[in-house]
């Protein structure tokens, strides 16, 4: 009884976000109970979720979850794991992700408008994308920082009228390590944090859910994306929706700050090229928008998604994805 109650309740939260396809499977070594009568807490050792979503199947493993409620209190319930893993796949695009944290923090709730609001806190998290190596598949570290936090708020799947849904997401990042042959050229990030809200109501992410949340007016704001490393940092903002083919299209400005120090320190270590400095601060210059706030010197560049490419002002930087494969 104590665990069909574990999965019922994982499965509210999920449910009313429109994250599964299907039940919630859940399986542990033992469940313990505790804080009776003021708080239920349920401590679950070495659990094993597994859910459907959109195109993934996702399995979490860890040493031990505790779910918490409040019976007098609001609609939340708080849980925090010890060593968990969550892998990621998607069969139709060959894809495989997997999560490392060692502890982690996330407290669900519905307030009176029925938007599930989720924060979360996270220690040592890191990011591995599955790859096939020259014998076997292997694990390729993508990111890893000290410490992540967010708030995410999702609408009712069920009660909000489609072009009226907002979905919020923030997040923040800090001592961020990046593998070596990244396209931002720095290994490691003071910090990254951003801020999103994706408009309209993508439902299930399918094929036939896009093309409905993109003829509804559907589009993603990106309030800012910051990426901070000592006297320099880049932040972008911008507007995303898709075209007739499901490409991203839309618009927004990079803007630099140090980017004569960023430069000159890739140079330094051999990154780049004296030429190629010299032929990256003109091409900026043609493009960009110079500018200073307190003082400090800032450099903006218009970048642009449009007929299935990515531009920097006039220059043409690759070809987009679409989600049609």
């Amino acid at each position: 009884m104590a665990s069909e109650w574990v999965r019922a309740e994982i499965k509210v939260f999920a449910d009313h976000a429109g994250m599964t396809n299907g039940d919630i499977k859940l399986n542990f070594e033992s469940l313990e109970r505790s804080g009776f009568p003021f708080a239920l807490d349920w401590h679950i050792k070495n659990p094993k979720i597994e859910m459907d979503f959109h195109d993934f199947n996702a399995v979490a493993l860890a040493r031990q979850i505790t779910l918490s409620i409040q019976p007098f209190g609001t609609q939340s319930i708080f849980a925090k794991s010890q060593n968990s893993t969550v892998f990621l796949v998607n069969k139709k695009r060959k894809l495989k992700l997997k999560t490392k944290f060692n502890i982690s923090q996330f407290q669900f709730s519905l307030d009176l408008k029925n938007v599930l609001h989720t924060h979360f806190t996270t220690e040592n998290f890191s990011l591995h994308k599955a790859v096939t190596g020259k014998t076997d598949e292997e694990w390729r570290e993508v990111l890893k920082t000290q410490n992540f936090s967010g708030d995410i708020r999702i609408p009712s799947n069920k009660k909000i009228i489609q072009h009226h849904a907002e979905h919020h997401f923030s997040f923040l990042m800090a001592d961020v390590s990046l593998p070596a042959n990244n396209i931002l050229r720095v290994t490691r990030l003071d910090r990254l944090f951003g801020t999103l809200s994706l408009q309209g109501k993508p439902g299930k992410l399918s094929l036939t859910d896009l093309i409905t949340w993109r003829d509804s007016g559907g589009v993603l704001d990106i309030e800012e994306i910051q990426l901070d490393k000592g006297p320099y940092n880049l932040k972008f903002q911008g507007t995303l929706a898709l075209d007739a083919t499901l490409k991203p299209m839309g618009a927004g400005t990079i803007t630099f700050t140090g980017l004569d120090f960023f430069l000159a320190k890739q140079e330094q270590a051999g990154k780049l090229t004296k030429s190629q400095v010299k032929l990256a601060k003109l091409a900026i210059l043609l493009i960009s928008k110079p500018s200073s706030e307190n003082g400090i010197k800032k450099t903006r560049v218009p970048i642009t998604a449009q007929n299935g490419e990515l531009r920097v002002g006039s220059f043409r930087l690759f070809d987009l994805p679409g989600f049609i494969r």
